[in-house]
């Protein structure tokens, strides 16, 4: 069973201090210790109106302790092997194993959707730092899980709870990949998932409100989860979210990353996923249709540069003429689209130095002819 709560700074370091004394193999346990310890004393006071503890009642407080303490050290070495695998491993939330069937609380596809095949200027792309697909994937599965849970949809601020507690751990477990399997920044899996360490608040933070969802004061949802048209809000008063159905189908196929890591490999999506978003992102998500076709021409037409494309997209896609888009801004949504597009195969970077070039795969000229781009 997993339970959040709020911790004071004073607390921690307290907590800190008994963790440090080597008694406990993790936090979970030194609370469930004191918490029984605590119901000791209660009884106590309750029979006695007051407590003074003598050598026999310390006896008492300190069974539980001892219990913990006089494990065998067969049983120690076991559970502290587990406990470094749990580490560097993904957390049970993110996997496809446990999750039960179809919920009730499945929502329509959103309204509100531009329509398909009208010119969509790069002000109204999705947001260039929703860069990353592999986090679409892992917060569907997380969500999934707890909707076994929250049966009418699931509160934010419970999800985000979550996602501050094993989010980094997932992060911990990809980046160890991406260092064993010497991955270049490209092709690294770690990449805008939360990781532990003095920032690891902030990232999470991050990581929720780019990946997960955020909640304006207005009520309105956003996120990359919901760009993508693959959940959305349930319910008219309270603030709950669950996934949509093409939400479900995704989240449901086996991914190779979080199902069945193999060694070296690079692949973050089956190709069955990438059929799957693709097919949905022309059908449903027209802005995002509209990126990648305008990328894709782009390169077909040599824009196949970071400035060359940067120059193609302002002159051609902005509402703001006249050089009235910031560069930043420019690159921004251009390096998160192409970043996506590379994440289902469409194209690839390469680089030669500082310089890249930009070329498109086999699979991004079936989507162009698809698409009747050609």
């Amino acid at each position: 069973m997993i339970i959040c709560f709020k911790c004071q700074q004073k607390t921690k370091e307290k907590l800190d201090l008994l963790m440090a004394k080597g008694n406990f193999k993790d936090y979970g346990e030194c609370i469930s210790c004191s918490i029984e310890n605590l119901v000791v004393l209660q009884e106590l006071i309750n029979d006695q109106g007051a407590l003074v503890i003598e050598e026999d009642k310390a006896t008492v407080l300190s069974d539980n302790l001892k219990g913990y303490q006089n494990k065998s050290q067969d049983d120690a070495k076991t559970e502290k092997k587990q406990d470094e695998k749990k580490k560097y491993d993904i957390p049970d939330l993110f996997k496809l194993e446990g999750i039960n069937k179809h919920p009730s609380s499945i929502a329509p596809m959103p309204s509100g959707i531009l329509n398909s095949g009208k010119k969509i200027p790069l002000e109204r792309w999705i947001f260039g730092q929703y860069n990353k697909l592999l986090p679409v994937k892992a917060n569907l599965r997380l969500m999934a899980h707890l909707l076994d849970q929250y049966r009418e949809g699931i509160p934010l601020n419970e999800l985000a709870s979550v996602v501050f507690e094993i989010g980094p751990i997932l992060g911990n477990y990809l980046w160890q990949v991406d260092l064993k399997n010497k991955h270049h920044r490209d092709s690294k899996l770690s990449i805008a998932f939360p990781i532990p360490g003095k920032k690891s608040e902030k990232s999470c933070a991050r990581y929720i409100n780019h990946f997960l969802a955020r909640i304006d004061t207005k009520g309105q949802l956003s996120g990359l989860l919901v760009d993508l048209k693959l959940i959305d809000k349930t319910g008219k008063d309270k603030a709950l979210l669950t996934l949509t159905d093409v939400g479900w189908e995704f989240m449901m196929l086996s991914n190779p990353i979080l199902d069945y890591y193999e060694e070296n490999s690079k692949k973050k999506f089956s190709d069955e996923e990438k059929r799957l978003v693709l097919d949905h992102i022309v059908k449903f998500v027209p802005v995002e249709n509209f990126a990648f076709q305008s990328i894709l021409l782009a390169i077909k037409d040599k824009a196949n540069t970071p400035d060359k494309m940067d120059s193609f997209l302002q002159k051609d896609l902005s509402l703001i003429q006249d050089g009235n888009v910031t560069k930043s801004f420019l690159a921004s949504q251009r390096s998160g689209a192409i970043s996506r597009m590379a994440d289902l195969d469409l194209v690839i970077r390469k680089r030669d130095g500082v310089k890249v070039s930009y070329s498109i795969t086999d699979s991004g000229r079936e989507y162009m002819s698809n698409v009747n781009l050609e």
